[in-house]
């Protein structure tokens, strides 16, 4: 299998939308995989102005919350009793039913700190998922690095056919969190071609949810066989079977924790204080003579019903959703990062390359920390061209010269 010429690298619609600018200069032969950028749904700058940021209403939950029916019958509760409030039919009877605010501040502080606490649930969940997802994908990369360096040039059907069964066992786990029909990712992923007809046909005979790990289970046995055919350390195998185990562990991590989301008595609890918080609310401010009331009740319901939609969104973040992760954008990313390791040849130096550009290789300048900025960039060239003027390249020292400071102070010695 080509992974760098077959469909590989578009089975998930392309290339991926935001890619890396390649350093000038460096033309066909810039290889920069080693590090995946996780991209996110949304960037937005955290230096942008308050009322600017207020503003967005794209790639956030406003609109999931305007066009809810809870919010609009609540507002329109609301707007009820103002209207009839002002036209004087409540006057005679509104003191008998006169709504304390004092009572309202006592549900109203309770509801806010148990939505708020189930909001920072949420969150502390979305981030351990973030954090599995992630190292699910690290350590396929480390695998395939392995891989390439110890058994690519000896064994190299070996290790694509390993690198084949491990993408596969990560797309039929990920696709698995997405949706229920087991049947139709096989047949994609044979359609793709990272499956054989007869070994989709194989699994199929498993349950879904062990899929992927009898997939990883193939792939651990042919880089078996290749490192035992190759003159690959005697440890290799080891290493490779534990970034496998790692790459379980991490996807066993992500399905427990779907299947324990926040008890459904808490968010019961909670959606009641919420109706409740959200009825006085509409009541109280429906019977004041302010005419700002029903802008406060806007806001504040959309803000109270947004926390609740965020929080929910959160805690499943396999979705489409707005703060759901670019699953699809990380797999190709992955995916590409693999096939570019593991089929480009310029990505690797060989021998006489190697040994060329050892001869070619210069001392490290001593004034090297000065040509890096406090910020993490390179100096400014003027800076630059003064420290350059002063270039002496580091002199091997003898054991007494590079000795001597340390002799030079009573008690060292």
């Amino acid at each position: 299998l080509k992974l760098a010429s077959g469909p590989c690298c578009r089975f998930l619609g392309g290339r991926s939308r935001s890619r890396r600018r390649r350093p000038p200069g460096a033309g066909d032969l810039y290889f920069a995989p080693a590090i995946l950028w996780a991209a996110m749904v949304f960037h937005y700058d955290a230096k942008l102005g308050r009322l600017q940021t207020a503003c967005v209403i794209a790639n956030t939950v406003l609109p999931n919350v305007v066009l809810s029916l809870e919010f609009w019958l609540f507002l329109i509760l609301h707007a009820t009793i103002f209207v009839i409030h002002r036209s004087g039919y409540l006057t005679a009877t509104f003191e008998h039913f006169k709504l304390d605010w004092h009572f309202v501040k006592v549900i109203t502080a309770m509801t806010t700190f148990i939505e708020v606490f189930y909001a920072n649930q949420c969150y502390s969940r979305y981030n351990h998922l973030y954090q599995a997802t992630r190292s699910v994908l690290d350590e396929a990369i480390c695998y395939v690095y392995t891989m390439r360096v110890f058994i690519m040039a000896e064994q190299p059907k070996y290790a694509r056919l390993s690198t084949r069964y491990m993408l596969a066992g990560l797309l039929l786990h990920f696709q698995g969190l997405q949706s229920e029909e087991g049947d139709a990712v096989l047949e994609h992923l044979t359609q793709i071609e990272f499956l054989k007809p007869q070994e989709a046909n194989l699994l199929r005979s498993y349950k879904m949810s062990h899929r992927s790990v009898i997939l990883l289970s193939w792939s651990s046995a042919v880089a078996r066989e290749g490192c035992s055919k190759s003159s690959a350390p005697s440890t290799m195998h080891r290493e490779l079977l534990s970034k496998a185990l790692s790459i379980r562990n991490n996807q066993q991590k992500i399905v427990d924790t779907l299947a324990l989301p926040i008890p459904f008595q808490y968010f019961h609890l909670l959606s009641i204080m919420i109706v409740m918080n959200l009825s006085l609310w509409a009541y109280g401010m429906g019977c004041s003579t302010s005419p700002f009331a029903p802008v406060v009740f806007f806001f504040a319901s959309l803000i109270f019903i947004g926390m609740m939609e965020l929080s929910s969104e959160m805690a499943d973040p396999f979705g489409t959703d707005e703060v759901d992760f670019p699953l699809q954008e990380w797999l190709r990313e992955g995916v590409e990062v693999i096939a570019d390791m593991l089929e480009r040849q310029d990505c690797t130096l060989n021998s006489s390359t190697l040994a060329a550009a050892c001869e070619r290789e210069m001392p490290l300048p001593r004034d090297c920390h000065r040509r890096i900025s406090r910020r993490g960039g390179m100096a400014q060239p003027g800076i630059a061209a003064a420290a350059g003027a002063q270039r002496a390249p580091l002199q091997p020292r003898d054991a007494k010269t590079f000795a001597a400071p340390m002799l030079s102070h009573e008690g060292v010695a």
